[in-house]
Formats: C-alpha cells, structure tokens, sequence
C-alpha cells in the first residue's frame, strides 16, 4: 500500500512515535512503501486527464486531483495544469478570457 495513498505526514508520524523523521523515511524504503510523487510518464497521464476532460469538461483543476487521487495517483500539480494544457489547449484559451 502506499503511504501516499492515506496522505500520511512523516513528520507527524514520527512526533508519535517518538522517533526522528529519518528513520520512519528508512523504514518506509526498507518496505517499499512509496512515500513519494507517481511515477507515471506524460503520455499515460494525458490519457488519464482526457478520461477525466471526457466525461467531466466543465470541471476544474481541484476536481482533477480528486479523480487523480482516487486513482491511487500522486501528481505534482503542476504536471496536471501541464497535462491539461496539452490535452485540451483549446478550452484552455477560453477559460483564460
């Protein structure tokens, strides 16, 4: 399971459990449990984003990283306004008007 998944603070973790940040960091990649951003290319998460602009075109940004993290997904965000950019430029230039 990924740590990213519950949004779990390594900071807060390690306050209770009275240990230093660095060694929950250290058991985490002891485990693999990924604690980072996804490692998904852009061209996988354009088709992830043209899913969403398919059957959601009127939603924003905010509404996109919820599907995104439903998805078991952690992406920078902006990945995702770059993603949404190249997936629907045209609805773009019209929301910046």
């Amino acid at each position: 399971m990924s740590a990213t998944r519950r949004r779990l603070d390594q900071s807060k973790i390690a306050r209770g459990a009275h240990v230093h940040r660095n060694t929950i960091h250290n058991y985490l990649n002891e485990y693999n449990i990924s604690h980072g951003f996804s490692d998904i290319s852009d061209n996988d998460l354009d088709d992830v984003v043209q899913q969403f602009r398919d059957n959601n075109p009127h939603l924003g940004l905010r509404f996109l990283m919820s599907y995104v993290s439903r998805h078991s997904l952690r992406i920078q965000k902006q990945r995702l306004r770059d993603s949404v950019h190249r997936v629907d430029p045209v609805s773009n230039m019209l929301r910046l008007r």
